[in-house]
């Protein structure tokens, strides 16, 4: 004989209640499926940590979690190497053995056509956005740390681009690869350290990515050289591959 009782409704007020006792992960799976109000219980174990991380100051913050302080300062290092590209970028252009190799020359000097050095400028910048708004795919699908290792992989190897080039062109290709990797070693520092560190730390750690950046931009000042050949402008190409290697 076919059951034909009305269907069992649910206390909807007493259920979301009890949502202030799980932690937001499950808060948010019970709102999108009622079905799954059996799979937990609400024991108060989650929100219990959740309100004692949140009570934490910062000196007890940087007792409790060393772990977290170290691995988001490990990640930062990429930022490093962001405000270093973006600072010998900058310097190489003015260098007059760049501009004798790859500038047109005239009776007295060399100089590099003006479109080229917007499109050498702007060029990395364009690709830094791009690989900002893309790299959010690799980070959900394999993971923070797996995506990030596969980045500076990939960015040594694009150094070789950069340290070899000989002509205007290849140097814009090796730009614009090495900008879509730049672009996204900010966004691997800020989505990581919000993941492992607890409000009290976060601000600081965050913050503290800016400070990175100048970092590399006083590193990016110190390797370049007024040599007379060509590691001139080959020296601060390479010394990229050396932040990489400290990383890896």
């Amino acid at each position: 004989m076919e059951d034909r009782s009305p269907p069992r409704s649910i206390n909807w007020t007493s259920s979301l209640g009890d949502l202030g006792s799980t932690s937001s992960s499950e808060s948010r799976c019970l709102l999108l499926n009622p079905d799954s109000f059996s799979q937990f219980q609400t024991t108060g174990e989650d929100a219990t940590i959740s309100q004692r991380e949140e009570e934490l100051n910062f000196i007890d913050a940087c007792k409790l979690y060393p772990a977290a302080i170290a691995w988001s300062t490990f990640v930062s290092l990429g930022v490093v190497i962001v405000g270093f590209h973006s600072q010998i970028l900058g310097n190489i252009h003015s260098m007059p053995r760049f501009q004798r190799d790859f500038g047109h020359s005239s009776e007295h000097s060399s100089t590099i056509p003006q479109a080229w050095q917007t499109g050498l400028s702007m060029g990395s910048r364009v690709a830094q956005t791009v690989g900002a708004l893309i790299v959010s795919y690799p980070m959900d699908q394999f993971g923070r740390k797996r995506t990030f290792g596969a980045y500076v992989v990939s960015f040594s190897a694009i150094v070789c681009v950069q340290f070899f080039a000989r002509s205007l062109e290849v140097l814009l290709v090796g730009e614009l690869l090495s900008g879509l990797i730049l672009g996204c070693f900010t966004d691997f520092a800020l989505a990581y350290s919000s993941d492992v560190c607890p409000t009290a730390l976060r601000g600081v750690v965050t913050g503290s990515i800016k400070f990175c950046f100048v970092i590399g931009q006083l590193f990016g000042n110190g390797v370049t050289m007024e040599l007379i050949d060509r590691w001139a402008y080959s020296t601060p190409f390479a010394a990229q591959s050396i932040c990489c290697l400290i990383i890896i």
